[in-house]
């Protein structure tokens, strides 16, 4: 017990310090699995079992990505082992060093497939994995605890060759393990220096206690921070993901995106009820409203123009625009104030 108190002790003491990956190929149960869970990333074959409870109940590679205890999964442990060397490129040794760069690879769309994405954004359809596969070199995407806090993607990537982190919202609300997925990845990406590009669209949060955890994360990360509007931000997700309150050091927008401190159905019939006034067909009316009021008062451009959005940009534009704000951001550093820890929502 003594043995694995020093192990666990030190394992928390590095965090942050140098990235740590745990590869687990068979039985670990018990305070062993607290150390092996105390990692960065946590890679399993499927053979592997993962559990505190010392008979191994409930540590199945199933039961462990659900419960996001579990990163990635492999088949294998010659699979786990690749796995573990695709993320060690992807990471600097400590966190004085800079992420190893790579050769720069074309994005697997491009073009016109890009373009289309815009129309598929504006009717509501989940397009995170077509945007990431739009802007991360060809092949280098790897997806971090995929079957955990689904209304969220997360993973690292090159992007024109350098390491990046990626969020990518899938339009639905963010509940619980969406945020808490979100925000350790922030703070991973964080302690590392490694930029957190986001790509954000959601209908808001499911608490307020998700929001202010996930807002907190944004805050507090002093890496660079790209946020990328495809579809909707309004109100508290604008906040905590993509405005001032988050830090962001650049907020771009698709064309098809909207900004507003409401939602456009909320607001059209708060504000503009009198034109429904003597409608003939009300819900219509007021679904047609709304759309107005998007389009309008909730648009992009309007929020480009009064500061809140530094640029509207063409979808096919978004690679080229990533790749020049990361080498401008490259050399960002930040000093903050003195504390031992801060003390946000978990």
């Amino acid at each position: 017990l003594g043995a694995y108190g020093d192990l666990l002790n030190m394992t928390s003491n590095i965090t942050g310090v140098v990235p740590q990956i745990s590869v687990v190929l068979g039985p670990c149960f018990g305070a062993g699995a607290m150390i092996a869970v105390s990692a960065d990333v946590v890679i399993v074959s499927e053979s592997a079992q993962l559990s505190l409870e010392t008979d191994g109940m409930h540590g199945g590679f199933e039961e462990n990505e659900i419960n996001g205890i579990s990163h990635i999964t492999a088949q294998n442990d010659d699979e786990a082992i690749s796995r573990a060397k695709e993320v060690l490129m992807m990471l600097p040794s400590n966190n004085l060093s800079v992420s190893p760069a790579a050769e720069s690879v074309e994005a697997k769309l491009s073009g016109d497939a890009i373009d289309a994405l815009a129309e598929k954004a504006i009717g509501g359809d989940d397009i995170s994995q077509e945007i990431i596969s739009s802007v991360a070199d060809n092949g280098s995407f790897i997806e971090l605890q995929k079957a955990f806090g689904t209304a969220v993607k997360v993973g690292f990537a090159r992007i024109g060759g350098y390491a990046s982190g990626i969020i990518a919202s899938c339009g639905a609300k963010l509940d619980s393990d969406s945020c808490s997925k979100a925000a350790r990845f922030i703070r991973f990406c964080d302690s590392f220096s490694i930029p957190v590009i986001t790509f954000a669209n959601s209908e808001g949060f499911s608490t307020l206690k998700d929001a202010a955890k996930l807002a907190s994360a944004y805050a507090e990360a002093t890496t660079a921070k790209i946020t990328v509007i495809y579809g909707q931000a309004y109100g508290a997700y604008y906040v905590a993901v993509a405005g001032k309150g988050a830090n962001a050091d650049v907020t771009i927008a698709w064309y098809t995106g909207a900004v507003h401190a409401l939602n456009p159905v909320t607001a059209s019939a708060m504000l503009w009820s009198d034109r429904l006034k003597g409608s003939a067909d009300p819900i219509a009316d007021r679904a047609k409203l709304a759309d107005e009021y998007r389009e309008t008062e909730a648009s992009v451009l309007k929020a480009a123009a009064n500061g809140y959005v530094q640029d509207v940009i063409e979808p096919s534009q978004t690679r080229c625009r990533l790749i020049a704000y990361i080498e401008m951001l490259a050399s960002k550093r930040v000093s903050t104030l003195p504390r031992k820890h801060g003390n946000s929502q978990m």
